[in-house]
């Protein structure tokens, strides 16, 4: 590219566009095998397949590592055990002597709760 020049599209391909995409791959070797070339194949060769990595690394990588984008989030709970963030509720307060209406001794009201029985 130093010496002969090159058309637009590649151009655009290599040095204005931001991202790698196909489109840009397919424009490049569009370039090289119809319009104007670089002298050297094997740089033409070694600049097609350079892109081409670029776009499969992603797919490869998360193949090879059995990635999966899981968003959910988990918290450990008292006995130790993960248990997914959305099972879990506000609590409203707590009845410390719940053993007197037949709960347990440190009763906890979540909201959910507490809004049913509301006034």
């Amino acid at each position: 590219m130093d010496t002969n020049p090159i058309t637009y599209d590649t151009f655009w391909a290599f040095f204005v566009r931001d991202d790698a995409s196909l489109l840009a791959t397919l424009q490049v070797i569009r370039d090289f095998a119809t319009r104007r070339g670089l002298r050297s194949r094997a740089a033409m060769v070694f600049v097609v397949f350079t892109m081409a990595l670029v776009l499969a690394f992603p797919i490869l990588a998360s193949a090879m590592t059995g990635y999966t984008s899981s968003t959910s989030s988990f918290v450990l709970d008292a006995a130790g055990n993960f248990m997914s963030f959305s099972q879990l509720r506000p609590a409203a307060y707590r009845i410390h002597d719940g053993w007197r209406i037949g709960l347990t001794g440190d009763y906890v009201v979540t909201w959910d709760v507490a809004d049913s029985y509301s006034c």
